[in-house]
């Protein structure tokens, strides 16, 4: 018997506890009021910010590496003249020593290149405090040619794509970015 009480009180706090919450008038119960669910607008993806002298840094590096490559391909143009100032301005030590054995080369065996390179450099590093970079790029010689001076045929290696990874060191010299090596990755198309 005590236990049917506790039961029977348990529910009736139970009942009395929803009756509190629940209108006692249907007609007295206000009609709901709407709710506006304002849409969320998108949340913006942080653009990076990048360190201005970074960004100068990585201008004057790609300069460096388009005006290495421009003066390159002046010089591998035309192989017996003397190579572009520009030349001594964009490279030292081992791009500036490539180019030279190049030209080298190309004059023992009579070869020039015609046309000009497709350019596409992204510099991957800058370190500011040692004052080095990296630069890759997938240089397209599609129509960039080698051919025997003499003949006009077609010096170009077999089976060679003429998309090619090539890799670039840039550092700083006398107060300016210039390119110190090249890698090309004859190996790996792009």
């Amino acid at each position: 018997m005590a236990r049917a009480s506790l039961v029977l009180v348990c529910l009736l706090t139970a009942a009395g506890s929803l009756a509190s919450c629940s209108p006692g008038d249907a007609e007295a119960d206000p009609s709901p009021t709407p709710t506006s669910v304002k849409p969320s607008s998108p949340t913006a993806t942080p653009t990076p910010t990048i360190n201005p002298e970074v960004a100068a840094a990585q201008a004057a590096i790609l300069d460096a590496y388009r005006g290495f490559w421009a003066a390159q391909t002046t010089a591998l143009g035309d192989p017996v003249a003397e190579p572009p100032a520009e030349l001594a301005v964009h490279a030292v030590d081992k791009a500036f020593a490539g180019v030279g054995e190049a030209l080298f080369e190309y004059r023992r065996q009579g070869i020039v290149m015609v046309g000009a390179p497709t350019l596409d450099p992204v510099v991957d590093t800058v370190e500011l405090a040692t004052s080095t970079a990296h630069v890759t790029d997938c240089v397209d010689s599609s129509d960039w040619t080698p051919i025997f001076r003499d003949t006009g045929e077609s010096a170009a290696a077999e089976n060679q794509s003429p998309r090619l990874v090539v890799e670039a060191w840039a550092i700083v010299y006398d107060g300016r970015w210039v390119i110190r090596e090249t890698l090309i990755h004859r190996d790996r198309p792009c």
